[in-house]
């Protein structure tokens, strides 16, 4: 949509990169873990916003069948930010994770 309408020009935080921080932005955000997420054999409690427009579900949907430990919340009520979004809710979950791992 960018390159077409200049629609969707990226988070400020992207907005203020120099070109070459810009660069190496897209290239990590773009590189395929997924032969080193399935080498994890640490639980991992994954925690994504609903309301996430930086970071989407499937992503994290993704991860949970890739790495086996891996338990995936979703908070309908929480963007990008889920811990500051919703600390309680956050705290409780990965105080039981931890505790039960």
């Amino acid at each position: 949509m960018y390159k077409m309408f200049g629609v969707g020009k990226g988070s400020s935080d992207y907005r203020i990169l120099s070109p070459a921080g810009k660069q190496t932005f897209q290239n990590i955000i773009r590189r395929d873990l997924s032969d080193i997420i399935r080498k994890i054999k640490t639980p991992t409690l994954l925690v994504f916003g609903k309301k996430d427009k930086s970071t989407p579900i499937y992503m994290g949907k993704r991860w949970t069948r890739l790495q086996k430990g891996s338990i995936l919340k979703v908070y309908g009520d929480a963007g990008h930010y889920t811990f500051i979004d919703r600390p309680a809710k956050f705290i409780r979950d990965a105080y039981r994770f931890l505790k039960e791992n």
